[in-house]
């Protein structure tokens, strides 16, 4: 089983001291990936991936954006985070308290119940060429052991 889609823009991304969910620059990006990925899983008429699951994330940014937009690592942690449920001692901004955004409310679980179940990930940053604008493609699947 696997549920593949796109996003527009970057990945949110996950490090700091203050909590992705609470960051004002990241709420927007974690409410579009959130979204996203609810509307695929809503299509294809499933549940939250259990365990074991694979990741694969490619980003896609112009090729003078490509060394300046950041680590790999801190998207893969935004996306895995950004499609579990947060932590009960996240500090959540406050947009995500309007109603419009129940379904996506970080308390809820969107594709993954824990990213400690992953056992694959694949990601990279490949370049765009002309004036495309960014965007990312998230496929998250079950693995067989």
């Amino acid at each position: 089983m696997e549920i593949a889609f796109t996003v527009e823009g970057r990945p949110p991304r996950k490090g700091g001291d203050l909590s992705m969910w609470g960051k004002p620059s990241e709420v927007p990006l974690l409410i579009r990936l959130r979204k996203e990925a609810l509307n695929a899983k809503t299509q294809a008429k499933l549940d939250c991936f259990q365990p074991w699951t694979g990741l694969q994330l490619k980003i896609f940014v112009p090729k003078s954006e490509l060394p300046k937009v950041g680590d790999l690592d801190t998207f893969v942690a935004g996306v895995l985070d950004g499609l579990q449920k947060a932590d009960k001692k996240a500090d959540l901004h406050e947009d995500w308290n309007q109603p419009e955004h129940r379904k996506i409310h970080p308390r809820n679980a969107i594709l993954i119940k824990n990213d400690r179940n992953v056992v694959s990930i694949r990601a990279s940053k490949q370049p765009l060429k002309g004036k495309q604008k960014a965007y990312y493609t998230v496929a998250v699947e079950t693995i067989e052991p």
